[in-house]
């Protein structure tokens, strides 16, 4: 994992900028702008020793490649500096990874050129709008992704993302919590959630959601809750709200704060029919 770091004035100013273009005028070229700009910006360091992107990145990639077992069809939606993509595709699985950014594309496009091995496509995509067959993937993964998004939008990609699922397939997706930097998005990010919600809004589009802490990695392996068990953490996250707190201290966000990895599950005919949990 590299070594975090605050983000400079100039790097703030581009991204501030970028998000008000992007809110008034959220356009799949505006989307692809913003993107090329931001990549050239910053991908560089997320592949070398420096960690901008986000401080739970790595942990985040591992805990995918753990949940995502065998030999799968897996589609990821965002390129981004393309380590979890290559991680995934050195697995074994078969992986479609899309992107609005030809600099992020080429770029991971590039890095996976290395590895013979890796089952590993890069493509032109927008989350809004995946250009994939029905029941295409077993698997659809994210990072980063949801946050990146207009608000207005996000049911919009929680359906495409099932209408590309097959039946019982699983959409795996991080995004940063509101609790760990307040009400008001940051940087580039169009808009924020807790774990509660985005729960929610996918389960209003179609999901059974789990909860995914990657912290117990540390143990070896993942914690994956769903149903009643998931109340603790949406309370707790209630209770954080209430406090009014919008800059936790490091420390605080790597140990105590939920973090947001959720496994949505496409819901089944079985499970309407109440024969699957």
């Amino acid at each position: 994992m590299g070594i975090p770091r605050v983000k400079t004035p100039s790097e703030f100013s581009i991204e501030k900028r970028w998000r008000e273009i992007l809110l008034r005028e959220p356009t799949p070229q505006n989307f692809q702008s913003a993107y090329d700009d931001l990549h050239r910006l910053y991908l560089a360091e997320a592949q070398g020793t420096g960690e901008l992107y986000c401080w739970m990145t790595e942990k985040v990639g591992i805990a995918i490649s753990k949940l995502i077992t065998g030999r799968r069809h897996v589609l990821e939606i965002g390129t981004g500096d393309g380590r979890t993509s290559l991680r995934l595709a050195r697995q074994g699985h078969s992986v479609v990874s899309i992107d609005l950014s030809k600099v992020a594309l080429e770029s991971a496009s590039a890095a996976a050129a290395a590895y013979q091995d890796a089952d590993v496509t890069y493509q032109f995509g927008d989350a809004r709008s995946l250009r994939f067959a029905d029941r295409s993937f077993g698997w659809v993964v994210s990072e980063n992704l949801v946050e990146h998004l207009p608000a207005t939008e996000i049911e919009q990609h929680f359906h495409q993302v099932w209408r590309v699922l097959r039946e019982g397939g699983s959409y795996v997706f991080f995004t940063p919590s509101r609790l760990w930097d307040g009400r008001t998005s940051v940087g580039f990010h169009l808009h924020v959630y807790t774990l509660a919600e985005v729960c929610r809004i996918a389960q209003q589009c179609g999901f059974h959601t789990g909860w995914v802490e990657p912290r117990f990695l540390r143990f070896g392996d993942v914690l994956e809750v769903s149903g009643y068990m998931l109340q603790p953490v949406f309370a707790f996250e209630r209770l954080l709200e209430l406090w009014r707190v919008h800059r936790w201290p490091r420390w605080v966000k790597d140990r105590a704060l939920p973090t947001i990895l959720v496994r949505a599950r496409k819901i089944t005919r079985l499970d309407f029919a109440g024969r699957e949990d």
